[in-house]
Parts: structure tokens; C-alpha cells; sequence
């Protein structure tokens, strides 16, 4: 329990570190209005937006990349999606980000038929997601690329986890 509640305490100061530094300051405003973009469907506006605080070094870097990445996708524009993703993956302190771009990557392999590269991406997830609210999820898009590589033996075992 105290190493657990240590750890949350330090996330809550990085956290606090992180937004209070910058609370007054510019990236802070951008990455505000893109939000707001974002809840007004505003999609153009919202891209324009994070690429803009993209060009700011900030420590909102990761965040704007995985918001621009998740309109991007969302816009059908995969091939950026997947950089800024990457670029996540490469930027990011925060789990939760590097799960969710790691995930996605994934799903983007899947779709473009690379199941060898999801398979890369989702077997560290499978080890550390269990006991995860997305496991299944995990579980599933692991076990369609396993099928389509012809693994039908790491399909069954898979989908046999979920149920």
C-alpha cells in the first residue's frame, strides 16, 4: 500500500508540475482551445490548433500529439495518425497515453493488413494489461492478427482467455 500510494503521489506532483507551471501560459491557452474545438466539432479548427501548440516546446507535447493523433484517425488521415502516435510512444512519461498509442498502433496495423507489426505492438499490452478493463479488447486484436499470420493455435488459446 505505500508503494502504491507513493506512486500516486508523485503522479499527482508531476501532474500538478506539469499544468500548474504553465497554467498562465500559452501552450496551456492552445491546448484549452483545442479542446474546446474538439467538444464545438470544430475538427479543422481543433488540428490547426494542436499543430500550432506543437510548434511550442512545451510539456503538453504528448497530450496534444495523442489529441491530434485521435483526429487525425478519426478524420480517415492514417498516415499521420500513426506518426504522431509513434511520436508519443517516443515522448511519453505517461502510461496511460503510451498504452492507448500502442493500442492504436495496433488497430492501424490491422487495418493496413501488417498483422506481424500489431502483433509487435499488442503482445506487450496482453502481458500488461491483464486484469485491465480493455484486456478483452486487447485480447481480440491480438487474436484476429494471430489468425490472419495462420497461428491458429495462439488464435484458440487467446480467444479462449476471453470467455
Amino acid at each position: 500500500r505505500k508503494s502504491s500510494f507513493t506512486f500516486l503521489t508523485i503522479i499527482f506532483c508531476w501532474s500538478f508540475k506539469v499544468f500548474s507551471s504553465e497554467s498562465n501560459g500559452p501552450a496551456t491557452q492552445l491546448f484549452k482551445n483545442a479542446k474546446v474545438f474538439e467538444q464545438k466539432q470544430n475538427w479543422q479548427e481543433a488540428e490547426k490548433t494542436y499543430k500550432e501548440l506543437l510548434q511550442l516546446n512545451s510539456n503538453l507535447q504528448e497530450y496534444a500529439h495523442f489529441n491530434l493523433a485521435t483526429l487525425l484517425l478519426n478524420k480517415n488521415d492514417i498516415a499521420a495518425a500513426k506518426s504522431h502516435f509513434e511520436k508519443v510512444l517516443n515522448l511519453s512519461p505517461n502510461i496511460k497515453l503510451q498504452i492507448d498509442s500502442q493500442f492504436n498502433l495496433a488497430k492501424i496495423s490491422i487495418t493496413e493488413k501488417n498483422f506481424n507489426q500489431a502483433k509487435k505492438y499488442l503482445k506487450p499490452l496482453e502481458k500488461k494489461l491483464r486484469r485491465e478493463e480493455m484486456y478483452p479488447q486487447v485480447l481480440w486484436a491480438y487474436a484476429i492478427a494471430e489468425k490472419e499470420t495462420r497461428n491458429q493455435f495462439q488464435f484458440c488459446k487467446l480467444v479462449r482467455k476471453i470467455y
